[in-house]
């Protein structure tokens, strides 16, 4: 989604090298970010999965650090595009590779969804960063995840 595209973004601004892409986009609204990221030059695959981009509002009140984040549903995943998902992420993760996920799991995503994708990216020799919510972070189960930044700003 675009958490991690704007990471990608800022990482080749500031030079960074071998920034490569997997990114898994709802087809309605997908294209704009297709169209940025080939303007851009970034080595990118893609899942397109049925849905739409998931929109978020923040608003900051003046003087403050205090602000109202208002975040949309989301897109739903079907149990085959999760399956696809599974896939793709088996057909692409290379060995010592670090993949970054970033933000939630789509909805009707496994209640392990988050456990299942690190052991997928542990067993070819990858490793997972995951940034994300407490709430998100409670699906992980037993599995180890290498590293983790949590967005407390979200209620637990």
């Amino acid at each position: 989604g675009s958490k991690g595209i704007n990471v990608a973004r800022v990482r080749k601004t500031m030079g960074a090298k071998n920034t490569r892409l997997a990114v898994v986009l709802p087809k309605l609204e997908g294209s704009v970010f297709k169209e940025l990221l080939k303007l851009e030059n970034h080595d990118v695959e893609y899942l397109d999965i049925e849905g739409e981009i998931r929109k978020a509002i923040l608003i900051n009140k003046e003087n403050s650090i205090d602000s109202t984040v208002i975040v949309g549903k989301g897109f739903e995943i079907s149990p085959k595009d999760w399956e696809r998902l599974c896939e793709f992420l088996i057909s692409i993760v290379k060995r010592g590779e670090l993949v970054a996920i970033m933000g939630s799991l789509p909805n009707n995503s496994p209640k392990d969804g988050l456990e299942q994708i690190s052991r997928i990216v542990q067993n070819v020799g990858g490793m997972v960063f995951v940034d994300s919510s407490p709430v998100s972070l409670r699906s992980h189960g037993d599995s180890i995840l290498d590293f983790i930044l949590m967005n407390m700003l979200c209620k637990i």
